[in-house]
């Protein structure tokens, strides 16, 4: 049964799927998307799981919900258990893609209690050189570009190809209204990943994990092959989940049903 909920003032949207199944997933998006990209997962988890999907604050159906750039992942954490408190949810299951993964591992840093398996597609642990300088680049054209320009270019920097470009048009048109203010702010809290997830911190969690790329996500994966093995996809880039529909949901339900 589809429910969708926000109870005003601070609390995200969100699209809750009770299908009277012992178990939930949770799932949390990519930067200037919304819960719209897991359409391709939706009817697989259903059939195992209760299903809940959060926008992020400042993203889709949250675009109203400001975010506290000091401290965003922690920030952006608490609102999202507060969501899971209200749908009266104990624990469960994750999967985050991309800006979703560093919210998702903040959750597993700090409130281990609420976090059973952990799925993580196109995961962000550190940018290679030329993401963070592309990254850093961008800091400087926010004064003289559009926010939505410099979006749509780096949109297509990360997923560049031809195959990518489906992925790429459903992204735009559902993540291009993210507030000027809200996209800048997310792209300076990329650029805290080594304050917010410092690896010592990520080696030590005992959660059982599964990270999932593209093999053609050139702008993150080459940042996480040296500190985690990943299942890899052939022919995919940054929105494994997406873009490979199938296989992702092949590698991502044996995980989350402890098949493996």
């Amino acid at each position: 049964m589809e429910k969708r909920g926000k109870s005003g003032g601070m609390m995200l949207h969100y699209v809750e799927y009770d299908n009277g199944n012992p178990e939930w997933v949770v799932c949390l998006h990519a930067i200037c998307t919304g819960h719209f990209i897991f359409k391709g997962q939706l009817a697989c988890l259903s059939e195992k799981f209760n299903v809940l999907l959060i926008d992020l604050p400042a993203h889709y159906g949250s675009g109203d919900v400001e975010v506290d750039y000091a401290d965003p992942f922690r920030h952006t954490t608490r609102l999202v258990l507060e969501v899971l408190d209200a749908v009266g949810i104990k624990k469960a299951h994750f999967v985050g893609i991309s800006l979703g993964s560093i919210v998702a591992h903040t959750i597993m840093m700090h409130h281990p209690e609420r976090v059973n398996r952990v799925v993580l597609g196109g995961a962000v642990i550190r940018f290679p050189t030329i993401s963070n300088r592309i990254l850093a680049a961008t800091l400087f054209l926010f004064p003289v570009l559009s926010h939505r320009f410099v979006f749509l270019s780096l949109m297509y920097y990360m997923m560049p190809k031809r195959h990518h470009l489906s992925v790429n048009r459903q992204i735009w048109e559902g993540g291009r209204n993210i507030k000027r203010k809200a996209f800048i702010g997310w792209v300076r809290a990329l650029h805290t990943l080594d304050r917010v997830l410092p690896l010592e911190a990520l080696d030590q969690l005992e959660i059982p994990r599964l990270f999932i790329s593209g093999e053609e996500d050139h702008s993150i994966l080459p940042g996480l092959l040296p500190y985690t093995d990943v299942s890899i996809i052939p022919g995919c880039g940054h929105m494994v989940n997406m873009e490979q529909a199938d296989l992702f949901n092949q590698k991502m339900m044996p995980f989350l049903m402890e098949e493996v």
